[in-house]
C-alpha cells in the first residue's frame, strides 16, 4: 500500500480530485473502502510535506533578513527624522521594515494640548467605550467585545490618574473613539501631515485613540495592514518580531499567540527561544509605522495617549499603494 499512497501524493500535487483517485484504485482492485483511508493518509502527508517546505523558505528568509539587519547596524531600530516618499515606499512600507519618524508630528497642537487633564476638561461628559474587566479575563483582547463599558470620560481620566484603571481599563482602537460627534474635535489637533504619505480626508476613518494608564499591555498579536502609531503622550514598550518568524510563534487562534515575551515562553514554548525580538520605547512625538503581518507587543510605562491611522495614500509616487490584506488565520483555538 505504500506505493499507492507515494502514487496519490504525486497525483494529488497534480491536482487530481481523490475521488478520481479512488476509483483508479479500485479498478486496480484495491478495496474501496482502502483506498478512501489511502486518499486520506495522502492528503495528510502532502499537507506535512507543504507545510514543511513552506517553512523552510520562511526560515531561510528570516536568517536572511536578520543577517542584512545585522550587517546594516541596525538590528534593533531606525530613527530618522525625515524620509524621502521614494526611501519610505521601497525601504520600509514595501520592505516590511519598522521604523520610528521622530519628526512626523512635530507641528501637531495635539502634543502640546492633549493629557488625561485636558480630556476631562474639554470633553468630560462625553460617554466612551472602553475595555473594563480586562483582568479577570486572561484572553481579554481576543474577548474585546464581551469587555466593552460605557463610561464617562472624566471617570476614566480620574481612573487612569490615579492608577486604579491599570490593565483593567484601557481605551482601544477597537472602541472607535474619535467617529464619536463628541470626540471629532480632537482630530483637528492633528497638525500637518506629509502630504505624499497620507490622505486627511481619509482621517477622520482611519484614525485610532488610544489611552489608559501605567501598566497596561496589548498581548502578542500582528495587524492585518500597514499603520503608523503616533505618541502623544507617555512611553510605549514595543517588543516586535518579524512575520518570517511566524513557524515560531505558536499562532494558536486569529491574529493572536501564545507568547507573551517573557522568561516563561521558553519553559512553556521552546521554538521561542529561536526568535529575534526587537525591544523599543517609543516617546512623545515619536511615530512608529508597523508593518503589515509584524507580531507586537505593548506596554504603556506611564499614562499613555496615543493615535494609530492608516490613510496611506502617496499617490503622487506609485499607482497602487496596498492596505487590505487576506490571511488565512487558525480559527480554532489550540
Amino acid at each position: 500500500m505504500k506505493q499507492w499512497v507515494s502514487w496519490t501524493v504525486d497525483n494529488l500535487f497534480r491536482g487530481c480530485e481523490p475521488k478520481d483517485l479512488v476509483a483508479t484504485m479500485t479498478a486496480a482492485k484495491v478495496e474501496a473502502s482502502a483506498a478512501q483511508q489511502i486518499v486520506v493518509e495522502a492528503v495528510a502527508l502532502k499537507q506535512e510535506q507543504a507545510l514543511h517546505k513552506l517553512e523552510s523558505v520562511v526560515s531561510i528568509l528570516a536568517s536572511l533578513q536578520i543577517e542584512q539587519w545585522a550587517a546594516g547596524h541596525t538590528s534593533t531600530m531606525e530613527r530618522v527624522s525625515a524620509l524621502s516618499p521614494a526611501k519610505f515606499l521601497a525601504k520600509y512600507y514595501f520592505g516590511s521594515r519598522p521604523v520610528i519618524l521622530t519628526k512626523l508630528a512635530q507641528d501637531w497642537p495635539a502634543l502640546k494640548l492633549w493629557t488625561p487633564e485636558y480630556f476631562a476638561d474639554k470633553f468630560g461628559d462625553a460617554m466612551i467605550e472602553i475595555q473594563s474587566g480586562r483582568d479577570q479575563d486572561p484572553n481579554y483582547e481576543i474577548n474585546s467585545p464581551k469587555l466593552k463599558r460605557q463610561v464617562r470620560m472624566r471617570d476614566f481620566v480620574t481612573s487612569v490618574l490615579d492608577g486604579s484603571a491599570g490593565n483593567n481599563q484601557y481605551l482601544t482602537a477597537n472602541n472607535h473613539a474619535l467617529k464619536q460627534p463628541a470626540l471629532a474635535p480632537l482630530l483637528d489637533d492633528i497638525g500637518s501631515l506629509p502630504d505624499f504619505l497620507f490622505d486627511r480626508s481619509r482621517l477622520p476613518n482611519e484614525s485610532l485613540l488610544w489611552m489608559g494608564g501605567e501598566g497596561v499591555i496589548t498581548p502578542v498579536h500582528h495587524d492585518t495592514m500597514q499603520l503608523m502609531h503616533t505618541q502623544i503622550v507617555g512611553q510605549k514598550r514595543w517588543q516586535l518580531v518579524s512575520p518570517l518568524q511566524t513557524p515560531l510563534m505558536y499562532n494558536h487562534i486569529g491574529v493572536f499567540s501564545k507568547l507573551k515575551f517573557d522568561a516563561d515562553d521558553e519553559v512553556l514554548y521552546p521554538l521561542s527561544k529561536q526568535l529575534r525580538i526587537i525591544d523599543i520605547i517609543v516617546r512623545p512625538g515619536e511615530t512608529l509605522f508597523v508593518p503589515v503581518g509584524w507580531w507586537h507587543r505593548v506596554e504603556s510605562l506611564t499614562p499613555s495617549i496615543s493615535l494609530s491611522y492608516t490613510n496611506f495614500a502617496p499617490t503622487g509616487f506609485t499607482s497602487t499603494v496596498p492596505n487590505h490584506f487576506t490571511y488565512r488565520n487558525p480559527h480554532e483555538a489550540d
